[in-house]
């Protein structure tokens, strides 16, 4: 049995330098934030995204996942790398950055944000699919459970360039089960009946966005994405938060994430699953340690 997130009734802020529209996130299951980074703070990965791949890794540690490898894996999927934080301290900045945490803090009412995973993404031209899905069914190894998603373009994107799809209002539907195929799927929009009843009923929304703007949705938010019809790559970076409260799970396990479980002990450690962002005053943050090695 899945543990479904706490709902979002998130409060009203006096304070709203970026226009965080928490109705809209409730209301939609997605919102869409402009210029939340700059180029510049973009810039260093955009420049090493190949040479990430290729497993020149700045920290000297080597992903969580490696899901694609020249010359093992076909060309025509969607590359990615999950946990790159650990590999590259540049990554580390744009995923661990304390303004993003506290947009989810927001968007979530949550008292403190906690990184659940991060994934690094290079759709080539020509290149996809990523079948319909939610976050959530994958996200059972943990308590109170659940995640919200922020998608970082480091390049424009477009309808035609592979960029996310949401079924809007959909997060309102019950939690599916996981999927058993990813990716190359040409049917990646067809959602069988008994994971997603009358998905036709739902608008289709494309995420449009200028690099360093983002799109935040609910664990449970129905989305994919389409071929790169592009000359140009798309490059991004897609990160789960959780409630930073959050532990293993006491009997669900992870094949991976339970690897940083300490035995009989179901605390997650800074090291591995930082906080991001905390009310909590005169909180100590993981990343200026990291970033000091």
């Amino acid at each position: 049995m899945f543990i479904m997130i706490k709902n979002f009734i998130t409060k009203v802020h006096k304070t709203n330098p970026l226009k965080i529209n928490t109705n809209k996130f409730n209301k939609d299951g997605f919102i869409e934030i402009p210029d939340v980074f700059s180029i510049q703070e973009l810039s260093k990965v955009k420049s090493k995204y190949k040479k990430i791949f290729e497993g020149k890794y700045s920290t000297g540690v080597v992903p969580d996942k490696i899901k694609w490898i020249r010359g093992r894996d076909k060309n025509n999927i969607p590359r990615s790398l999950c946990n790159v934080w650990k590999s590259d301290y540049d990554v580390a900045k744009i995923v661990m950055s304390r303004k993003l945490g506290k947009i989810i803090s927001k968007l979530t009412n949550w008292k403190s944000v906690k990184l659940n995973q991060d994934s690094l993404i290079w759709v080539t031209p020509g290149a996809g699919t990523v079948a319909f899905h939610q976050d959530n069914p994958y996200q059972d190894w943990h308590t109170p459970g659940g995640v919200v998603t922020a998608w970082i373009p480091l390049n424009n994107t477009t309808q035609s360039s592979a960029t996310l799809e949401y079924l809007v209002g959909s997060h309102k539907e019950k939690i599916s089960r996981r999927l058993s195929k990813f990716y190359s799927n040409k049917d990646y929009r067809k959602i069988d009946k008994s994971l997603l009843k009358n998905s036709d009923k739902f608008q289709r929304h494309f995420v449009a966005l200028k690099a360093g703007s983002i799109s935040v949705h609910h664990g449970n938010m129905w989305h994919g994405s389409g071929y790169n019809k592009t000359s140009k790559d798309r490059i991004s970076i897609s990160i789960h938060f959780m409630d930073g409260s959050s532990k293993f799970h006491e009997k669900i396990k992870s094949p991976y994430f339970n690897h940083y479980k300490i035995n009989k002990n179901n605390k997650m450690v800074e090291s591995f699953f930082p906080t991001t962002w905390s009310n909590a005053k005169n909180k100590k943050y993981f990343l200026k340690e990291y970033l000091s090695n």
